[in-house]
């Protein structure tokens, strides 16, 4: 106070002054604690992002891998119901083998006798 007195040379407006600078050194503090919080924050998002980021990258990796075993299902089904179609002809073309094979020994047994 006393110095601004000595440079303003009034004792009321040094005292505004000082007071005036005491409130910006204040807000100067308080601007400065704002900041750290910000910037812990900031930290924090980022952190944050990260585990994000990682965690979709996992999603992305256990939906492809999904996808892949669909695709396995869906071929495998495919696959399946095509070999059961392959079996029922081969059944069928067993049963029409042995009605010629029975057809064929009843010819033989009616020009033996």
């Amino acid at each position: 106070w006393i110095h601004l007195f000595s440079v303003v040379g009034d004792l009321g407006s040094a005292m505004e002054l000082g007071q005036e600078k005491e409130e910006l050194e204040q807000q100067l503090e308080e601007m400065s604690e704002r900041e750290q919080e910000a910037g812990e924050q900031l930290v924090e998002i980022r952190s944050i992002r990260k585990t994000v980021g990682d965690k979709e990258k996992r999603l992305s990796t256990v939906l492809d891998d999904l996808k892949k075993e669909g695709s396995t299902a869906e071929e495998l089904q495919t696959e399946l119901k095509s070999l059961q179609s392959d079996i029922a002809a081969k059944k069928a073309e067993v049963n029409r083998m042995r009605g010629l094979q029975v057809e064929r020994r009843q010819e033989i047994r009616s020009v033996q006798s």
